[in-house]
């Protein structure tokens, strides 16, 4: 992902069983050394995938963070780029996000398709609206 402002600005964001997230310079993948920045962004494994985008204030990584919540982390155009937590809702479901705009740069929206975790009765989908909803003011685009 790539990251305007930041050093570096080309980034590559992993999430860890760990609970982790790790930014790393795809510019510099070679050799065993630290990541750019690290932060430890949820309080259980990290096994889904996640989504990246753009708005106005920043570039925002929008994952399950786990069985009942979904969490969003900015991250910074400094130098170096740092991990900030910018939104979190509560819903169930073990769905992973994506993101859709009116005009693929403004409006974005983070949708995610919940299935039921007990598999009892079938899957059970359903799609929600969570961003536009639940996430602050300071953080939607128009």
């Amino acid at each position: 992902m790539d990251v305007p402002g930041a050093t570096p600005s080309n980034l590559v964001v992993a999430l860890g069983k760990d609970a982790n997230a790790y930014l790393l310079n795809r510019e510099n993948l070679g050799g065993i050394g630290a990541p750019v920045a690290s932060s430890q962004v949820s309080d259980s494994n990290i096994i889904q995938a996640a989504v990246t985008y753009r708005t106005k204030q920043g570039t925002y990584v929008a994952f399950r963070a786990s069985t009942t919540a979904l969490s969003v982390f900015r991250i910074t155009a400094t130098n170096p780029p740092t991990i900030a937590s910018a939104w979190s809702v509560s819903q169930d479901g073990r769905g992973s996000p994506f993101v859709s705009s009116t005009d693929g740069t403004n409006n974005m929206i983070v949708w995610v398709v919940g299935a039921d975790e007990g598999g009892t009765n079938g899957c059970t989908v359903s799609m929600e609206t969570l961003a536009t909803l639940s996430m602050p003011a300071a953080a939607r685009t128009s």
